[in-house]
């Protein structure tokens, strides 16, 4: 059992990497989804992704079971991990359980089982084996995952909350004090939330991390602590464009136009129109017309153009009185309606 468990903890490491699923617009969602791939490290097989360098620890496993079970069962167990490793569940949950007919409390065999039913999603057959494991030996890591995880792919936020604070108590970690957070945003209890968001930054500082903890404090109001928090998110992946939008977004709303125009070249890399948008309405509002016009020339050359972004182009040309632009602007014009509002601002130079 000791070399499975090895197995499992390891396989958890690998697959413990959390990717953030972010909107595409500026207002950032919700934390929580990326608790949709963390918690599948349970589904994966215990061995599935462990590298060459430990295949020692493989075979270390397969001794361990080999010495827990008796020889009579050993074909029927080969052959369960075998149908398991090429994730024939079916195959490999039957014959499991026919060696656990035999042998009820091998622990082994109850948290082979149980795995199998997370990669076959059922949660409740999951949840009735792991506490068959707890019965037997009520500290065991590996159940007190799988229930955690269970309960919460069930929604059963308590149930989850239960099983997460006892492994805060035996086994504290960025995964348990992450997903207790989850848990607590869930809830709408968010500076409980914010709370274990920052306990976890505190073991595994990362840019995602603090990510998450700005989404948590723009949704208490503390918008200068969501600039701080992006701003740590940005210092461990400076290239995220998504963080940078949600920090140019909070610095407007902040009324630090300055800062927000030092953020937002780089969002223009991206290629959006709703992004040099933005920089070019900064720009202007800093009375910088050269570099609005700038910005506005550079994103009319890419799709999604409308006749407002056209007419705002328009509006910077009459402020800087370039009559030739202007014209030439009204003469590309498809719209009859775009085309008679820009001729109102070329009235208004050449009065």
């Amino acid at each position: 059992m000791r070399g499975f468990l090895v197995i499992f903890f390891i396989s958890l490491i690998f697959f413990s990497c959390e990717k953030k699923l972010y909107t595409p617009k500026i207002s950032p969602k919700s934390a929580e989804e990326l608790l949709r791939e963390q918690n599948s490290d349970i589904n994966k097989n215990f061995a599935e992704n462990i590298t060459q360098d430990n295949s020692n620890i493989n075979d270390n496993y397969q001794n361990d079971v080999k010495m827990a079970n008796s020889q009579n069962n050993q074909t029927l167990l080969d052959d369960a991990n075998h149908a398991k490793m090429e994730k024939d569940y079916k195959k490999a949950l039957k014959l499991f359980l026919e060696v656990l007919d035999k042998e009820p409390n091998n622990i082994t065999i109850l948290e082979n089982i149980a795995d199998i039913y997370v990669a076959l999603k059922n949660y409740n057959g999951a949840i009735e084996y792991a506490e068959k494991i707890l019965k037997i030996e009520s500290s065991n890591k590996f159940a007190l995952i799988l229930l955690a995880n269970s309960y919460l792919e069930r929604n059963s936020l308590s149930m989850a909350m239960e099983y997460y604070k006892k492994l805060e108590e035996i086994s504290p970690s960025f995964t348990v004090f992450y997903n207790i957070g989850v848990i607590f945003e869930r809830q709408f209890k968010y500076l409980d939330s914010l709370n274990y968001y920052e306990k976890a930054a505190k073991i595994t500082p990362s840019a995602d991390i603090y990510y998450s903890l700005a989404v948590i404090s723009e949704k208490l109001n503390r918008e200068e602590q969501t600039i701080d928090y992006l701003k740590k998110s940005l210092r461990y992946n400076k290239h995220s464009l998504l963080a940078r939008r949600f920090l140019v977004e909070t610095l407007l709303k902040t009324g630090k136009n300055d800062e927000a125009a030092q953020n937002i070249e780089y969002l223009l890399k991206e290629k959006k129109i709703s992004d040099y948008q933005v920089a070019a309405s900064i720009y202007k509002s800093q009375s910088n017309i050269q570099k609005a016009i700038e910005i506005y020339e550079a994103g009319k050359l890419l799709n999604g153009v409308t006749d407002d972004y056209i007419y705002k182009l328009g509006v910077c040309y009459q402020e800087d009185k370039n009559i030739s632009k202007l014209e030439s602007l009204i003469n590309e014009s498809k719209s009859m309606t775009l085309k008679r509002k820009l001729k109102v601002l070329l009235d208004k130079i050449k009065k």
